[in-house]
């Protein structure tokens, strides 16, 4: 089981930016990702709404207050026209670019805790403890997601906006320093210094969810729990969660809510000083018209941004407590497995089980019953067996995910020790029948392996054009079918290098012609070991070897059809 650091409330710290740094040097990891943010953020900064038309109408005025001649304005309209375009496209392709950074910023913490989750195993007769890591890891990666995303889209553009706005308010006359670098340094710093407060709250809040979540799960999990004698102190303990949950969360919102109304209060406050500014400035001669409406405009379009500020530093701080709650889950010690030894993980020759019988829970049937066989690399294997036999259990008890209550998982002929599973699994690639996908990127995204992962070659493209990936390519998964959704995830494991393939029903919801292509590309996959899970006698003829499972019985015996291959030296 995994042990967490006990919660305790922080003493107040000063203003921290630990959260929005983790972010950029997390986007560090990608070459190049960070400048070309910079460089949209400026661009659509330069180029946004509120400078284009404060300078465009301020222009107009001033040039109708000396000249009623119209036909000059034209050339006026069609520059301030081409601008507006421009910071429309530029602004899209900041949208779009920093949901493509955040995208691989979130794969990158969920492939790092995917490691640590499949630590599971040991805390797998602990339900609580088990339901609470698993929420953790859940909400982190959630709350993440949506923070980072935000704080990628705004935060360079809005400092950029709020820079070039005072640089133009301060051209019109210096006067405005007077009240708009008091007024920015107020507006934005009251609210976070008193936001800050709230810092030892949201530092509890990951964990504090976790628990509640984690006891909900387990004792809906655990019904047995509810009926025993003593109910009540099981929900004392709920109720005793709940309410330290709740007083946490009570907290926190009142120590926003008062930084919030301080930030109106100053905004409000600010935009009538600058407004009081610029009419005693124009009123005595000093400023024209055009630049007092611009610096109306400027104030009024701009201002918004700075509440962005407040809002991102305070979403910094809620980063900086879900970084800090993920960083303690994957640096946590496991109790009964030792620390993953350094070095490549030597590849997979062949994969036993050797004497294996597995239940879930004591007193239940055992669902495997004394399983021995051996996966050698260069062969294929079937898994064949009614629903519910145990043939998810026997491929979970192969991938080392399942710890046997009595025999052993032998990997090229020795015991698979604790700290060599994660080397054991970066040589594993497994497709689920789940299909998991991102719902927030094209197929042909999800398709492809991660940033900085082997990338796929001309055998993998030319299946992937057969599969019809090009013509829905750039769907969102959401739009596609079952079957295209499979396709993909498919695709994704074909694309991995591997010694262990897994195939959990890769043809269930595909069409003849396009299951055949299917597993002619997996049984074209050599010098690796290939397991696919199959009810289709179609697709298990196919096969050089055939693991039967019946009732907790494993037997392995060779295929009436198959195809014979040669295995791989």
């Amino acid at each position: 089981m995994i042990h967490l650091k006990s919660s305790r409330v922080a003493r107040i710290q000063p203003v921290s930016l630990k959260g929005l740094s983790r972010v950029f040097s997390e986007l560090g990891r990608h070459r190049g990702a960070s400048g070309l943010l910079l460089l949209l953020s400026a661009g659509s900064a330069v180029f946004s709404f509120p400078f284009a038309f404060a300078w465009y109408l301020g222009t107009v005025l001033q040039h109708l207050r000396y000249n009623h001649d119209t036909s000059s304005l034209w050339v006026l309209t069609a520059v301030a026209a081409t601008v507006l375009v421009t910071g429309t496209l530029l602004e899209f392709l900041l949208n779009t670019w920093a949901a493509q950074c955040n995208f691989h910023i979130t794969q990158g913490l969920v492939m790092r805790c995917w490691e640590r989750l499949l630590h599971m195993p040991y805390a797998l007769y602990r339900r609580q403890e088990q339901g609470r890591l698993l929420s953790t890891l859940t909400d982190v990666t959630e709350v993440l997601q949506k923070h980072q995303l935000y704080t990628l889209r705004n935060l360079l553009r809005s400092l950029c906006l709020i820079g070039v706005s005072t640089v133009a308010l301060l051209s019109f006359h210096f006067a405005f320093v007077l009240i708009v670098v008091p007024a920015v340094v107020l507006t934005c710093g009251v609210p976070i210094l008193i936001s800050n407060r709230a810092a030892p709250y949201l530092r509890q809040e990951p964990q504090a969810m976790g628990r509640l979540s984690g006891f909900l799960k387990a004792a809906f999990a655990s019904h047995w729990l509810l009926r025993f004698k003593g109910r009540e102190a099981v929900e004392r303990r709920l109720a005793h969660i709940a309410a330290g949950h709740f007083i946490n969360q009570s907290r926190k919102w009142l120590t926003w809510n008062l930084a919030y109304n301080s930030r109106v209060t100053l905004t409000l406050l600010s935009f009538l000083s600058v407004l009081w500014i610029g009419g005693s400035l124009y009123f005595a001669g000093t400023i024209t018209l055009g630049e007092l409406v611009t610096a109306y405009l400027l104030v009024t379009m701009v201002t918004p941004k700075l509440d962005d500020v407040y809002r991102i530093y305070v979403y910094g701080q809620s980063m900086q407590a879900n970084y800090e709650t993920l960083d303690e889950l994957m640096n946590a010690p496991v109790q009964g497995a030792p620390r993953r030894r350094e070095g490549e993980a030597p590849r997979i020759t062949s994969v036993r089980l050797d004497g294996v019988s597995f239940r879930y829970r004591p007193g239940e049937p055992n669902v495997l019953r004394e399983a021995s066989f051996e996966l050698r690399r260069g062969h294929h294997y079937a898994v064949q067996g009614e629903s519910g036999a145990g043939k998810s259990t026997l491929v979970d008890v192969l991938l080392g995910l399942l710890h046997p209550d009595t025999g052993r998982l032998l990997v090229n002929g020795q015991p698979l020790p604790p700290e060599e599973l994660p080397g054991y699994w970066s040589r594993v690639a497994l497709h689920d029948q789940g299909n998991f996908v991102f719902l927030d990127r094209s197929a042909t995204a999800n398709a492809a392996p991660p940033m900085g992962r082997h990338r796929p070659g001309e055998d993998w493209q030319r299946l992937a054009n057969r599969l019809g990936l090009p013509l829905w390519g750039h769907k969102r998964p959401t739009e596609l079918s079952g079957g295209e959704r499979q396709r993909i995830c498919l695709l994704r494991t074909l694309a991995t290098p591997a010694d262990l393939y897994v195939f959990d029903e890769p043809t269930s919801a595909l069409d003849a012609a396009n299951a055949r292509l299917v597993m002619d590309s997996i049984l074209s996959l050599r010098d690796a070991i290939v397991l696919v899970i199959s009810h289709s006698p179609d697709v298990v003829e196919r096969f050089e070897h055939v693991i039967r499972v019946e009732q907790g019985h494993v037997t392995v015996r060779m295929a009436t059809r198959a195809h014979k291959r040669e295995p791989a030296a």
